[in-house]
């Protein structure tokens, strides 16, 4: 069954900026939380690049060809 939901307008949408909501109780919570999850995520990338992982799998033994 299709259902019609109606037309739809084209072209670009408007701009929404007028809709954001920049004084809210939580905006504070909200930039210490992104503040400390980009700050963790750059120690990642640094530790990952000080320090890589060996290159094959890890699993098997050194191999003996006997």
């Amino acid at each position: 069954m299709l259902f019609q939901i109606g037309k739809l307008k084209k072209g670009l949408n408007p701009p929404s900026v007028t809709n954001l909501v920049l004084v809210s109780p939580y905006m504070g919570t909200a930039i210490k939380t992104g503040l400390v999850t980009g700050i963790i995520a750059l120690a990642v990338k640094y530790l990952s690049l000080s320090f890589p992982l060996p290159e094959g799998n890890l699993e098997e033994g050194p191999s003996l060809n006997v």
